[in-house]
């Protein structure tokens, strides 16, 4: 499975794009503001996107489907169908919010389908290969985690939260997990995790896990092995088991 990095950095960070990842090529995991630039600088053509997956409704997990929506339909005229994952109530968010920035825009085309899947707890859904699995994570409410599973391989992706033992279900078995560390240090903040509790985690899952750090408002000076602080654009390759 290749793992791109679009971006690894939170709000804070004054280096890196926001967080979102692309997986082979065609399941996009949140949508920050940026996300349209960071797919062509990353040379990912945005039609190559089928699924795209929002962990919650903050505006740098979701403030730039509008303009990949609006790309969609003004610029690239979208043909294949969409399927845009997310909480309860993510059709109704998405739709307000490409209302808000592009008054009218929701009739601009009509020659693909957009289509939502609104995943409560355990919810799961499969297409074009991959299946995913939600889970309620601590970052206040209609906030998701991930798993995905594709071609034998699986990645779990914390989104936003604070310690809680759904981290540890999306974790289980998983080759990758892609972890919120938005404090440098520490543990126990409530709505993120901080890098004690990336050490925490470290020492309770097998060293064949990878995992890869995102949302970070700054980098960490060390890195226990088997972690990861993935450049912008940078491609993480899972090897085949």
């Amino acid at each position: 499975m290749k793992i791109l990095v679009l971006g690894a950095g939170s709000l804070l960070h004054a280096q890196r794009a926001m967080s979102s990842f692309v997986l082979d090529d065609f399941v996009l995991l949140d949508a920050p503001p940026s996300v349209t630039l960071s797919l062509r600088q990353a040379g990912v053509p945005p039609l190559s996107i089928r699924t795209v997956c929002i962990s919650h409704f903050h505006g740098d997990h979701i403030g730039g489907l509008p303009f990949l929506l609006a790309e969609y339909d003004s610029v690239l005229h979208r043909r294949d169908p969409l399927r845009i994952v997310g909480p309860p109530g993510v059709r109704a968010r998405t739709e307000e919010f490409y209302e808000m920035m592009f008054p009218g825009a929701l009739g601009w085309n009509s020659t693909y389908e957009r289509s939502f899947v609104e995943l409560e707890e355990n919810g799961s859904f499969e297409a074009d290969g991959v299946k995913v699995r939600a889970r309620e994570v601590a970052h206040g409410d209609a906030a998701l985690g991930f798993r995905l599973e594709l071609d034998g391989q699986s990645v779990g992706y914390t989104g936003d939260t604070a310690w809680c033992d759904a981290i540890l279900d999306l974790a289980e078995g998983a080759d990758c997990l892609i972890a919120d560390c938005a404090h440098p240090a520490g543990r126990g903040h409530p709505s993120h995790l901080g890098f004690g509790d990336i050490e925490e985690l470290r020492a309770r899952l097998p060293e064949s896990t990878l995992i890869v750090l995102t949302h970070l408002a700054e980098d960490p000076d060390e890195l226990p092995p088997g972690v990861v602080v993935p450049g912008d654009g940078e491609l993480l390759t899972l090897p085949a088991r």
